[in-house]
């Protein structure tokens, strides 16, 4: 008996140390946050961190050491180098085209308020791509030039099959006015943040 205890515990001990070795393979995850500035209702896909929504104030999470897409519906915005990207980092969008296509996908047409995409215009997005894969022409796809008469036709879109959405178009104008103002806001309160470009 007391041998087959000894035998017990020693195979305990034993599998004990395997499961201490196996852990040490595993990778250590560590998840960051960073803001979109002012722009909600962006998807991102950051690495092996979970996938998500810009939240209220453009937060989102990433996995230290990875970089991030940034998409609505299926239509990429943009990606993000690892090298952009630290714990609180601020990321201002400056392109002026990609402002204005956020602008426009705004619910509520009112940028002081920040930039709010409904999931509804994400979707609409979604399906817009769908179609665009069968080879009927799109504005989603990427050989369409974003300009206030793209954006026109999008909002006229969005106004019609989008639920809840009460935007407006912006022109290409208002989104370099729009940026001008975020990053003089920025400066003036000596706040760090990274312009993508």
């Amino acid at each position: 008996m007391k041998t087959l205890y000894t035998l017990s515990l020693l195979s305990l001990m034993v599998l004990a140390g395997c499961s201490s070795l196996a852990g040490d393979d595993e990778k250590d995850i560590q998840t960051l946050n960073a803001r979109y500035y002012n722009i909600e209702g962006v998807e991102y896909d950051c690495g092996d961190a979970p996938k998500g929504t810009t939240g209220s104030d453009g937060t989102f999470s990433f996995e230290e050491g990875e970089g991030c897409t940034f998409y609505v519906g299926s239509k990429e915005l943009r990606k993000v180098s690892y090298r952009d990207l630290s714990d609180g980092a601020i990321l201002v969008e400056t392109n002026d085209e990609t402002m204005q296509f956020l602008q426009t996908l705004d619910n509520d047409g009112n940028v002081d308020t920040g930039i709010k995409i409904l999931s509804s215009v994400s979707d609409y997005l979604e399906t817009q791509k769908q179609i665009d894969d069968f080879l009927i022409p799109s504005f989603i796809s990427e050989n369409v030039t974003i300009n206030d008469a793209t954006m026109a036709t999008l909002y006229g879109a969005l106004a019609v099959a989008a639920s809840g959405y009460d935007g407006e178009y912006a022109t290409s104008d208002e989104a370099r006015e729009y940026i001008n103002r975020i990053v003089a806001n920025l400066q003036q309160k000596q706040i760090d943040f990274i312009e993508l470009r």
